[in-house]
């Protein structure tokens, strides 16, 4: 009965999205996005881990705001927006985003050498293979005891690498083929670096969905229309995300220290809960403990935002079974919302949040502002950050926001005119007097 009810959940996602696809232009857009994004997230446990628990409320209730969603992003654009051909877009200052790429880059493995040095922990690590699992291991059992100390300097370098990861993929375009992978791979080597040697890897999927919102956003930008992607764009997509998928596994078995066969069990476990443990979480959450009515209106999602209300932390300090022997401490980012606003009016929040980013979708298809651009790039990034947390939980990601708001805005300054010598003035000022003679 569960399974047909989840299968029925997802159809009706694919319908939703489907019809907005229709109507915007393309299953990138914010509206179809939304929906394939959970329609898939809703089938994801289904394939994964069938005896997880799953609540058909908290089913439906996904579905409910995809829905919510779609009405939002459908008032926003009935129809596909199109560009006027006499549409001028604003010169973006390519220099300095490669720039802002480049210490981005550096500043995700400064982060990493600062993290290990301040535990203690030898930089030869990065170097050592044995050096590396043992400090990783280590490194992870400190930091769920609480026992590890993080630099103030590190949120701040890890700020700059999110940034740089938003600004990317326009920073690559008029590039070669080899340098516009280096300006992919740079934030995503720096962030998976800190992932590795420490273990955690929020860090490394927020670089993930910044690079995919950010491209996104950009090839919306340049071509005047949400991407349709071709054959290449979705091999090397696919290539990407294994490439995710190989890091996410491999850093489950860094956190242990060790690769035998006796561990790959305990490790397979983890990582169906790692990969569909938020169902069984939200369910239950959502079952026994949602609010009816609004709470902290706003506090949680954008805990990042309003650091004092210590709102959203509650999602990681307490687990909850999914019905397997392991537990779970993933709850979504919709438990956050409804924290905020209660059942009834997360609905209506989150297809406020429709409306807003398509509205910022259609600005960046007819007239692309700075403004725009960083909030079509949030916006695709919240959506897939939705099944593990708000996107805006800690403060260094509003921090990269703004940073990449800041890059983005920069103007270009014209080249300036070459200064003329007197002796020059005067050759030329003698050469147009013999040519009228």
């Amino acid at each position: 009965m569960a399974e047909v009810s989840v299968l029925c959940a997802v159809l009706v996602l694919l319908l939703i999205g489907w019809l907005l696809k229709t109507a915007q232009g393309g299953w990138l857009a914010p509206g179809p996005f939304f929906a394939l994004y959970w329609a898939i997230g809703l089938a994801g446990p289904q394939v994964l881990a069938p005896d997880f628990i799953q609540s058909q409320a908290a089913v439906w209730y996904i579905v409910a705001l995809g829905g919510a969603f779609g009405i939002g992003s459908w008032t926003a654009a009935m129809e596909g927006p199109v560009r006027d051909e006499r549409t001028e877009l604003r010169p973006l200052n390519r220099p300095a985003l490669r720039w802002l790429v480049a210490i981005g880059t550096v500043t995700g493995f400064v982060a990493t050498v600062a993290v290990q040095v301040a535990n203690g922990y030898s930089i030869g690590a990065i170097v050592s293979a044995q050096a590396l699992l043992d400090a990783a291991a280590a490194f992870s059992v400190e930091r769920y005891a609480g026992e590890t100390s993080t630099p103030v300097l590190v949120p701040v370098l890890l700020a700059v690498t999110y940034a740089a990861a938003m600004v990317a993929p326009f920073a690559a375009q008029g590039l070669n083929r080899w340098r516009t992978l280096a300006c992919y791979l740079g934030p995503a080597a720096g962030a998976t670096m800190y992932a590795v040697l420490t273990t955690a890897r929020f860090g490394m999927l927020t670089v993930a969905f910044f690079l995919f919102a950010g491209w996104v956003a950009a090839q919306t930008r340049a071509n005047g229309h949400t991407p349709r992607p071709g054959g290449r764009t979705l091999i090397v997509t696919a290539l990407a995300f294994v490439a995710l998928a190989v890091t996410f596994v491999s850093i489950a078995f860094l956190r242990v220290g060790r690769f035998d066969p006796q561990i790959r069990g305990v490790i397979a476990d983890k990582l169906r809960v790692y990969a569909a443990g938020y169902m069984p979480a939200f369910s239950q959450w959502f079952e026994q403990e949602a609010p009816t009515f609004p709470a902290t209106w706003g506090a949680s999602t954008f805990t990042g935002l309003i650091p004092s209300t210590g709102g959203g932390s509650v999602g990681f300090s307490t687990s909850i079974p999914t019905g397997t022997g392991e537990d779970s401490n993933i709850f979504t980012a919709w438990r956050f919302l409804v924290e905020d606003f209660g059942v009834a009016l997360a609905l209506v929040a989150i297809a406020g949040a429709g409306w807003v980013i398509t509205r910022a979708w259609r600005k960046v298809i007819r007239h692309p502002d700075p403004a725009s651009l960083v909030l079509l790039i949030c916006g695709y990034a919240y959506v897939m950050n939705s099944s593990t947390q708000t996107l805006f939980l800690f403060t260094n990601v509003v921090a990269a926001v703004a940073i990449a708001y800041a890059a983005l805005s920069l103007r270009r300054r014209p080249p300036r005119a070459p200064i003329e010598s007197p002796q020059v003035r005067a050759v030329r000022q003698m050469l147009v007097r013999l040519g009228r003679s």
